[in-house]
């Protein structure tokens, strides 16, 4: 199909075939329509609720094993250990709690270890790492009972319309410990779209927007900038790339240096340029790591 023209290729590269896959982006572009436009929260509750149960059955009847999703939560641990060790971390978006339980088994964990979601994992997982606090709330507006040294959003920012953000980060904010850390990651904009409209583009290049599950995807300046709002600083970063950060994982460097990347238009071309089969090579991932209020 001419409108999906890299679904053959997307499909292949994810392992989910082509037919489930524009299942899935109808259904989600349909939900990024009526979201982005839609005033009442009590509605955007039920519009997430609905998507979510949707398209997960579909990607879930091709879904790759589990272990390979828990390896790449148990990266992030080690990358980040440095922040989390000896921390008391909640982890907003925690889905499997894959990664709290890497922390867990690595033993990088100080006081508490705690992981909120509108789906938290079956109690037979809950009871096997009784050590983690599973708790099912909605992550666009929540409360918790303790502070805590570190707040971990991975990949959930993008999934947040535009009108839930205020809340979103202000909760995240509320369950900061003074002088706390936030670890947020997401896709970057600069080498979107990042969700099924790869079926439509799979070059990593901005060329259009994410027009499925993906709302916001934001850039490091966008992040930076709705951040600082908020009283968050220190801005700072992992090496970007996959190959880097495994080298170097507790190298840190300043976001400045990617922020002024973003803004040479001819240098993210170049970027944009370097491709194999079809995609970006060099695209990064926005992740910040920042100090709290």
């Amino acid at each position: 199909m001419e409108k999906y023209r890299y679904l053959d290729r997307f499909a292949n590269y994810i392992k989910i075939p082509a037919d489930d896959l524009v299942e899935a982006f109808e259904i989600e572009k349909e939900f990024h329509d009526a979201i982005l436009n839609e005033t009442s929260k009590e509605v955007r509750l039920k519009l997430y609720e609905d998507v979510y149960t949707q398209a997960h059955a579909i990607y879930e009847r091709s879904a790759k094993p589990e272990n390979v999703a828990t390896n790449l939560k148990s990266r992030r641990a080690r990358l980040f250990q440095r922040e989390v060790a000896g921390k008391s971390i909640l982890e907003v978006g925690c889905g499997s709690g894959a990664f709290l339980i890497s922390v867990l088994e690595q033993n990088n964990f100080g006081k508490e270890l705690c992981g909120l979601d509108v789906t938290i994992p079956s109690s037979e997982v809950r009871n096997k790492f009784s050590k983690i606090n599973f708790i099912k709330a909605d992550v666009t507006d929540f409360n918790v009972a303790n502070k805590f040294d570190v707040v971990y959003s991975n990949h959930v920012f993008e999934h947040i319309a535009p009108a839930d953000t205020h809340s979103h980060i202000s909760s995240i904010k509320n369950a900061l410990d003074k002088n706390g850390t936030l670890i947020i990651n997401a896709p970057n904009k600069i080498f979107g779209p990042s969700d099924v409209t790869r079926i439509i583009d799979f070059s990593y290049t901005n060329r259009i927007e994410a027009q499925g599950t993906h709302l916001n995807e934001p850039s490091y300046s966008e992040l930076i900038a709705l951040l600082s709002g908020y009283g968050f600083s220190n801005f700072r970063t992992t090496l970007p790339g996959l190959i880097l950060r495994n080298i170097f994982p507790n190298f840190r460097m300043s976001t400045s240096i990617l922020c002024e990347f973003e803004k040479r238009k001819k240098l993210v071309d170049i970027f944009h340029k370097i491709r194999v089969r079809g995609r970006c090579l060099l695209a990064f991932e926005v992740s910040i790591v920042c100090d709290a209020p």
